[in-house]
């Protein structure tokens, strides 16, 4: 079981209108993380603990000792909290979890990313990519570190105001070019668009024609992290264009299905016995629609040849249950 950590806030900032930038200072030594996993975070007189991913790289809490989280607004009460009471100084904790991460070594071969983000699902591949491009800094000073090949973001979000770390990201476009390269992809247009970001991005939402663009050679690890259906249908596309399946790594992980929902009477037990990589991290995907997205994850599960039992309407009870409970 990881360890949890007392941290404290020391900043708190408006990334949109439904979405707000927590910095926390973990003073622990031991504290560590690795780009695109997420933390169990605990609110003092909360009863529910929230699950957020890290939005920052490993890099900045080397430096200064602060992760960073992205929260978007909703009635779920640890972010709630964030959005009505938190404030600079407030005292919390936190517990680092999930297998979805980017942690190359110095002696891994380079290879080329893909990160192909939905919404709010930008977060852990923020955090991977702001980890390869503190590696190709590494890089000036440190010629023997890892290096990267490169790095293609794909993010699709409502409009462009819902686009989060989008100055940042055209930032380190123009600092690495034919390294870092970046597109927006947006269902409703807008206007009101800083002219430094309006050619970085296309109205519609991500193609196949448009991941191809991206693909360099099937090789490419593509990690995918977004809404459920959007996860589905970016994973087909990528197999359609001859990507294996050990090459995506996605969240929620619907290629090769592997995990299962063990029927329990205890909600409690049931999440835990749920494999997707994380309990929080399920929270944080179904949260915005409770019942449509539960059945959308046993559709996909039960589809790939799984138990019919896993469909009951016993199992969609419990799961909705874990729900009101976290």
């Amino acid at each position: 079981m990881n360890s949890i950590f007392p941290a404290r806030v020391c900043g708190i900032m408006n990334e949109s209108m439904t979405v707000k930038r927590l910095r926390l200072a973990v003073p622990s030594s031991d504290f560590t993380f690795k780009a695109g996993q997420w933390v169990d975070f605990f609110i003092p007189g909360v009863e529910k603990v929230g699950g957020f991913s890290i939005c920052s790289s490993p890099g900045l809490l080397q430096r200064e000792g602060v992760i960073e989280l992205a929260v978007k607004y909703s009635q779920h009460a640890p972010a709630y909290w964030i959005h009505k009471e938190c404030a600079v100084d407030s005292e919390v904790a936190v517990r680092v979890g999930g297998d979805f991460f980017f942690d190359p070594q110095p002696s891994d071969l380079p290879v080329d990313l893909l990160l192909v983000a939905g919404g709010v699902g930008i977060n852990p591949l923020y955090s991977i990519l702001l980890h390869m491009v503190d590696l190709l800094r590494g890089r000036r000073s440190r010629p023997d570190a890892y290096e990267p090949k490169s790095v293609r973001l794909c993010y699709s979000a409502k409009n462009p105001q819902e686009l989060l770390f989008k100055k940042t990201i055209a930032e380190v476009c123009q600092e690495f070019p034919g390294k870092v390269s970046c597109d927006f992809h947006v269902t409703q247009d807008s206007e009101d668009v800083d002219p430094q970001l309006r050619p970085l991005i296309r109205k519609g939402r991500i193609s196949e024609e448009v991941l191809k663009e991206h693909l360099r050679g099937r090789d490419t690890l593509c990690y995918l992290c977004g809404p459920p259906p959007m996860i589905e249908s970016v994973s087909e596309q990528l197999l359609h264009l001859g990507l294996s399946q050990d090459t995506l790594i996605g969240w929620p992980f619907l290629i090769g299905f592997t995990s299962f929902i063990v029927p329990d009477p205890d909600p409690r037990a049931l999440i835990n016995r749920t494999v997707w990589g994380g309990p929080s991290l399920f929270m944080d995907f179904i949260e915005a629609d409770q019942y449509g997205s539960v059945k959308f994850l046993l559709d996909a599960i039960w589809a790939r040849g799984m138990d019919e039992g896993v469909y009951s309407s016993q199992n969609k009870a419990l799961l909705v249950k874990v729900l009101q409970l976290r």
